[in-house]
């Protein structure tokens, strides 16, 4: 019975269904040595003679099923958990298998992958916990009983995973077996039949509870933290570093894949380094704002303090004079928490294991061997850093690893701070009461874009602007956007190529274009003159560029349309421009880089609530993680889910539809014809952190929801735009567009990992994203024909 197992295979054998009707007869085969009439059996089933009462809709199912002449098996399935919500068709579809088991049978052990789901239609079955049998003297424990007609195995089914407990008839019973494949694929055709197992998973799946300890750890105050305040909470709170740590280590994430093994997980390492402040591994307190306290006033202005950069999370962070002390400002009180104290949690783990590593050698101890390295050349080569960590007990892998994530002769100074460090954290959550009277970052973002909007349309801050303005927003990585808006003068052409020649790897780059656009972005990082000169360049093509690494954290470009060479845009947008009319004439689009989470909500209701229904569309773009395809694959999603499961009472997952109107496959697929990507339709899922990353968690949306990528923005957006019109800000409709590409698919086996992409691997798609956005952004969706007939009008008027 392949993966099932049962006390006696030579009790049971498969014997064909014969039937007076001859439709769903094929698809129904069953186990019996008693019985070989399908109805008789059904009709001598105890709990079939005393089941519950059925309501209207159900019994006009069985009714309408029968007439049709379907066995009765079929109609039984209507008065099962979940099943119910199926229609006739999809109920006569299944091909259903029916076995019998005697009393004290093994249906399942403990431990089976299941390759069916089990649909009880008589008898009783126990639930055992083995586990705890096998390290006990009481021998197994009953978990509980499930009684006819029930339906069970759903979550090893869904979550790919073998039974946690053994399930024993205890008494005669009757299974109806449904084949994984067909149950599954059920959610893509029954919204109903999804919805209805949806509750039931999330319920049950420990990822989610985990979450929820974990949110305590972070934002639950406890008495010991508050005590002796008179007003509760006032002055802050310390987290219980220890106790997020070993709740994290329950969390499963997929981004932490060694976090349970003695192997060092560099991928992890690199993720939460690029992360952190870069002065994390010789931190010793962190002190968490919303703005700067008040016990520090301007002291980031002093010359003691130093302001911190983090790679791929833009936060403001200093280093407070010489005692190991950083200040780090949370763009939100949610999101960006839970994703600062995930990245440190991942630290810790990895670092301890370094860190006991080392100390295994005895003779000369590893604090010594450091020591003695600490002035080693800041220049020194990568061949004499390999050569000191060779003298390390880390393997091969785990070196090319280590200096991934630290360069050069860092990583001494780094493994040193490691040794006397021993993860000794101590985070402190300020709950700054001045907030309240200072103004919000975002609505002076808001007010300054607003400024500069009438001082390039020449119009005073007391006067109306202009009926026929057009303000688009995009958030998008800001020097994508203007290497394809403004691409470099001719001299920097002439660089640029001599630069292109020495570098093999754009030899990758699927659109000979971007090799141009790639490497501008490389040369600028690099050249402080060549970036200045750009930055010239673009402001006389209608940019305007503001930055913000104090409080927001924010990049934004402010472009006037109205100001852009045609010349100048890419030549891949100007090709496409030639199917319509003209440029936007009097409009703006406001770039926003270096978004987080909920962070980008708040953003967005500053704009609304200043520009109202001058705004034309909101557009999102940036890297996501797969669930289906490879990376480098783009996303066009039909709808979005933001994952609530974890947040308490409010635990409904909220659904809203996407890109209905506002961008289309013909609108994305003429940019996708130079690479060798996929595009993918389907649900995208918001989740608040890698926390929830778990396998568990991402194969129950995959299967159940049918998502095919997982964000951290996208609900976001979308659930502003729409309070908006609901509460009469917006008055009339803005395009909303969603297109994502993946930059990492965390469900495949292989190195599928942040630190193994190169951003040269999934380039194009970041390119034919944004140039697909752009493309409907910047010209009007007037073609020629609808242009002719107005004229004509006009003239015989």
């Amino acid at each position: 019975m392949s993966s099932i197992s049962v006390a006696s295979e030579e009790s049971l054998h498969d014997a064909p269904v014969s039937t007076d009707s001859a439709t769903g007869a094929e698809g129904v085969t069953f186990d019996s040595n008693e019985q070989a009439n399908l109805d008789d059996m059904i009709g001598v089933a105890e709990p079939l003679k005393h089941t519950s009462t059925l309501t209207s809709i159900i019994d006009q199912k069985v009714a309408l099923i029968q007439k049709n002449g379907a066995p009765s098996v079929h109609s039984f399935l209507y008065t099962v958990p979940h099943l119910f919500t199926l229609t006739e068709e999809q109920i006569a579809g299944l091909n259903v298998m029916l076995r019998e088991y005697s009393e004290m049978d093994i249906i399942v052990d403990e431990g089976t992958l299941l390759t069916h789901v089990f649909v009880l239609a008589s008898g009783t079955v126990e639930v055992i916990n083995t586990k705890v049998g096998r390290a006990s003297i009481v021998g197994h424990r009953r978990v509980g009983s499930i009684t006819a007609p029930n339906i069970f195995g759903i979550d090893s089914v869904i979550l790919e995973k073998p039974t946690e407990f053994s399930y024993h008839a205890s008494s005669l019973t009757t299974l109806l077996l449904i084949p994984k494949r067909q149950f599954c694929e059920l959610f893509t055709r029954s919204p109903m039949f999804s919805s209805s197992v949806s509750v039931q998973i999330a319920q049950t799946l420990s990822a989610f509870a985990v979450f929820e300890d974990f949110c305590r750890s972070l934002f639950g105050l406890s008495s010991s933290s508050v005590s002796g305040r008179r007003s509760f909470g006032e002055g802050g709170y310390k987290l219980s570093i220890p106790t997020a740590v070993s709740i994290y280590e329950s969390s499963g994430t997929v981004v932490h894949k060694l976090m349970h093994s003695t192997a060092i997980d560099t991928d992890a390492l690199h993720y939460c380094v690029k992360r952190l402040p870069e002065n994390i591994t010789e931190t010793f307190l962190i002190t968490l704002s919303r703005s700067i306290p008040n016990y520090l006033s301007d002291g980031v202005a002093f010359s003691t303090t130093i302001s911190l950069e983090s790679a791929r999370r833009r936060r403001g962070a200093w280093k407070i004079a010489e005692k190991g002390q950083i200040l780090v400002i949370a763009r939100d009180g949610f999101t960006d928490i839970i994703d600062f104290v995930t990245n440190l949690c991942m630290l810790i783990v990895e670092t301890k294991k370094i860190r006991l590593r080392l100390q295994r050698l005895a003779s000369p101890l590893a604090i010594d061997f450091l020591r003695n390295l600490l002035s080693m050349d800041e220049a020194a080569s990568k061949t004499a850093v390999r050569a000191v960590l060779a003298h390390l007990p880390f393997s091969e892998t785990e070196i090319d690893g280590l200096m991934q994530v630290w360069e050069g002769s860092a990583i001494i100074n780094v493994l040193y701070n490691i040794l006397l460090h021993r993860e000794e954290f101590v985070v402190h959550v300020d709950v700054n009461l001045s907030k309240k009277f200072s103004q919000d970052p975002y609505q002076k973002w808001g007010l300054s874009i607003n400024r500069h909007i009438r001082a390039e349309l020449g119009i005073g801050c007391e006067e109306a602007l202009p009926s026929d303005l057009t303000i688009d927003i995009i958030f998008s990585s800001n020097i994508t956007i203007k290497s394809l808006l403004c691409s470099a003068p001719e001299e920097f052409r002439l660089l640029l190529e001599k630069y292109i020649e020495s570098q093999a790897a754009t030899t990758t780059l699927k659109n000979p274009d971007d090799y141009y656009l790639y490497v501008l972005a490389q040369v600028l990082e690099e050249e402080d003159s060549m970036r200045e000169a750009y930055r010239q360049h673009l402001e006389e093509a209608g940019f305007i560029m503001m930055e913000d690494s104090f409080m927001s954290g924010l990049v934004v470009d402010l472009i006037n349309i109205g100001k852009l060479p045609i010349s100048g845009i890419n030549a891949s947008l100007r090709d496409a421009a030639k199917k319509r009319q003209r440029m936007k004439g009097n409009g703006f689009i406001i770039n926003v880089d270096r978004t987080f989470g909920a962070q980008v909500e708040t953003i967005l209701r500053t704009l609304v609530l200043i520009f109202g229904d001058y705004i034309c569309s909101v557009n999102l773009t940036g890297g996501v993680a797969g669930l289906v395809g490879s990376r480098g694959d783009v996303v066009l999603p039909t709808r979005l889910l933001f994952s609530k499961q974890s947040f308490g009472e409010d635990s409904t997952d909220e659904t809203r539809v996407c890109n209905a109107d506002g961008i289309h496959e013909k609108d994305v697929i003429p940019f996708l014809a130079e690479g060798n990507v996929a595009l993918h339709r389907g649900v995208c899922v918001t989740i608040p952190g890698v926390f929830l990353y778990s396998d568990s968690v991402l194969r129950f949306y995959k299967v159940v929801h049918g998502c095919t990528c997982v964000d951290m923005r996208s609900s976001y957006v979308a659930r502003q735009v729409e309070e908006s019109h609901r509460a009469g800000v917006l008055k009339r409709g803005i395009k909303r567009r969603f297109l994502f590409y993946l930059d990492t698919v965390p469900l495949n086996d292989d190195r599928d990992s942040e630190s193994y992409t190169q951003k040269s691997e999934v380039l194009f798609s970041i390119y034919a994203t944004a140039r697909s956005l752009l493309n409907l952004v910047l010209f009007h969706e007037l073609y020629y024909a609808v242009f002719c007939f107005i004229f004509i009008s006009c003239y015989l008027c």
